[in-house]
C-alpha cells in the first residue's frame, strides 16, 4: 500500500497519464494517407533505401533542405500506421517531461500535472494538414530532438557532467532538430546563451558545446544555400504572395509578428499562448 500511495504522490504519473490519454487519443485518430503516399513510394514498396536516398537527395535541388526529417517521413509512411500512433504519443510525452526538466519542474508533483495538462490542451489537429504522420514529424519531432540535445546544458547548469556519450547523442540530436528550419534559427541562440550562462557562473564551456554551436552554423549555412529551398519559396510566393518581394524587412518581420501572435491570443491557441509563455519565463 505505501508503494501505490507513494506512486501516486509521484510527478511520473502525470506523465505516464499523458502518454496513456494521448495513446488513445492517436488510436482513435482517423488516419487518411496523404503526402505519405509519396514518402512511401519513394522506398519502393520493399523498403529500397537506395531509392530512397536518390529520392531525399532530388528533394535537395528542387523542394527542401530537410534531409534528415525526410528520411524519417519515407520510413514511418510506410510502416504501419501504428508504429506512428504508439510512438508520437512518446514524442509528446518525452516534449512534456523535457520542458519540466528544463524548468527543474519533473519532480514537482502540481507543476508537472499543470504542464501535462497544458500540453494536452493543445490543439493536436493542427497536426494533421499534411498528414498526419509527416505534419508530426517534421514540425513535433524537432522540437523534442531540439529539447533533447539541451539536456547537457541543462545538466551542466545543474552542477552534473555529461559523459562523453550524452554529448554524442546530444549532437545528434541537435542535428536532426536543426535540419528543420524552425529549431535551426532558434537553437543557436538557446546555445550561445547557455554558453554565456556558464561562464558567468564561472564554468568551463565543454567541448560538446562549441560542437553544437558550429553544428547549428552549419545547419543554417546548409539551410541557406539549399537551391530546393530558393526554388520553393520562389514558387509558393508566385502561387500565394506575389506582392512580398515588393515589402520592406520591417513589414515582413510585422506581417510574421502579427500573424502568430492573432493566431495564438484571438484564435483558437490560447491554451498553447500559456504554455509558451510559462516556457519562456
Amino acid at each position: 500500500m505505501k508503494r501505490v500511495s507513494h506512486a501516486l504522490q509521484s510527478a511520473w504519473l502525470a506523465y505516464v497519464a499523458l502518454f496513456c490519454v494521448m495513446l488513445a487519443c492517436h488510436l482513435q485518430f482517423l488516419y487518411v494517407p496523404m503526402d505519405e503516399q509519396g514518402y512511401a513510394a519513394a522506398l519502393g514498396g520493399n523498403w529500397d533505401f537506395a531509392a530512397m536516398f536518390s529520392y531525399v537527395g532530388g528533394h535537395y535541388w528542387n523542394w527542401s533542405a530537410r534531409m534528415l526529417t525526410e528520411c524519417l517521413f519515407c520510413i514511418f509512411s510506410a510502416a504501419p500506421v501504428l508504429v506512428w500512433r504508439v510512438l508520437n504519443p512518446a514524442v509528446i510525452t518525452a516534449c512534456a517531461w523535457l520542458m519540466a526538466y528544463a524548468m527543474r519542474l519533473e519532480k514537482k508533483r502540481a507543476e508537472s500535472w499543470l504542464l501535462c495538462a497544458l500540453v494536452f490542451l493543445y490543439q493536436w489537429v493542427n497536426l494533421k494538414t499534411a498528414g498526419w504522420v509527416v505534419t508530426t514529424i517534421a514540425y513535433l519531432w524537432p522540437v523534442c530532438f531540439g529539447l533533447a540535445a539541451l539536456c547537457p546544458l541543462w545538466r551542466l547548469l545543474r552542477g552534473k557532467r555529461t559523459p562523453v556519450w550524452g554529448w554524442i547523442l546530444a549532437c545528434v540530436a541537435l542535428l536532426f532538430s536543426a535540419n528543420m528550419e524552425q529549431p535551426a534559427l532558434v537553437l543557436p541562440f538557446l546555445v550561445a546563451g547557455g554558453m554565456l550562462a556558464v561562464r558567468a557562473r564561472g564554468l568551463h564551456i565543454p567541448a560538446g558545446m562549441w560542437v553544437q554551436l558550429v553544428l547549428c552554423a552549419a545547419s543554417l549555412v546548409f539551410i541557406f544555400t539549399c537551391p530546393g529551398n530558393a526554388m520553393r519559396t520562389e514558387n509558393d510566393i508566385t502561387s500565394f504572395y506575389m506582392n512580398f518581394p515588393m515589402l520592406s524587412a520591417l513589414k515582413k518581420a510585422e506581417i510574421g509578428i502579427s500573424g502568430v501572435v492573432h493566431f495564438s491570443v484571438f484564435g483558437r491557441e490560447g491554451i498553447f499562448f500559456i504554455l509558451a509563455v510559462l516556457s519562456a519565463a
